[in-house]
């Protein structure tokens, strides 16, 4: 017999819960959400536990980037693995009344690229893949070359991290942000003005950021990047950056 038990607000106990669970399952390994501070509305039920006969079984967390998109991450305990449609298709049809009140309409559920690389093993109906969100880490021996670079940069200090921005003949063209924390930077892509895109200006200002940050002894530079975007894509992977987590959005539909 199936029972659920969700929440809105979880103390810390539960979070705990869920993410023993999680971390001991290999279905779905890495890929979780648990900041629900995050969600863009407060008042969502946005966890989820699913008990068969008063054993916790699955998981199924949701995380609300804006009013309309959803992100379903989906776990199962090892040894009940074969039920994973079963679980799914439960816990999806009670969580849909919760996406309906808030009109969200946009429903994607993440899997770690290559897990399951055919949804017909998994059973799931209505289901179409959409696109994968490639996490990727710079290879600290790629030599960066800032020779013929046209554009020129100013960086300041932000709360969280670094603003760069690119100047061409006096204009601002474009910007990247960076995240820092520790020896950690988090690259949030690089913008360039539409008028000024296609002329190699996004890749000056990438190698700036990138060579600033070597000389600044940071040693784990990462950035995520939609595989949709294949521009940007072969801009970081001409430039030292390599894949390290891909993960699959398949949207509901």
């Amino acid at each position: 017999m199936f029972r659920i038990e969700s929440f809105c607000e979880a103390d810390d106990k539960t979070i705990q819960k869920a993410y023993k669970f999680i971390s001991s399952t290999t279905f779905n390994n890495g890929i979780s959400f648990l900041d629900y501070d995050d969600n863009y509305f407060e008042d969502f039920t946005w966890l989820y536990f699913l008990y068969e006969n008063n054993s916790l079984v699955s998981v199924l967390s949701i995380f609300l980037p804006d009013s309309a998109s959803c992100e379903l991450y989906f776990h199962v305990c090892d040894c009940k693995k074969h039920k994973s449609r079963d679980y799914f298709s439960f816990m999806y049809t009670y969580v849909c009344e919760e996406l309906n009140k808030f009109e969200i309409n946009n429903r994607y559920l993440l899997w770690n690229s290559g897990e399951i690389t055919n949804f017909e093993t998994f059973a799931i109906e209505n289901i179409k893949y959409n696109h994968s969100e490639c996490l990727m880490k710079f290879d600290l021996d790629y030599s960066i070359s800032l020779n013929n670079i046209r554009s020129s940069h100013i960086i300041s200090e932000t709360e969280n991290g670094l603003l760069i921005k690119s100047f061409y003949k006096g204009q601002n063209i474009g910007v990247c942000n960076v995240e820092l924390s520790g020896d950690y930077a988090l690259i949030y892509g690089v913008e360039i003005n539409s008028s000024m895109r296609g002329l190699g200006f996004g890749r000056e200002t990438l190698l700036t950021t990138l060579n600033f940050l070597k000389e600044n002894h940071y040693t784990d530079i990462l950035l995520h990047v939609n595989s949709a975007n294949t521009a940007a894509y072969a801009l970081y992977s001409h430039h030292g950056f390599n894949i390290i987590q891909k993960i699959d959005y398949w949207k509901l539909i």
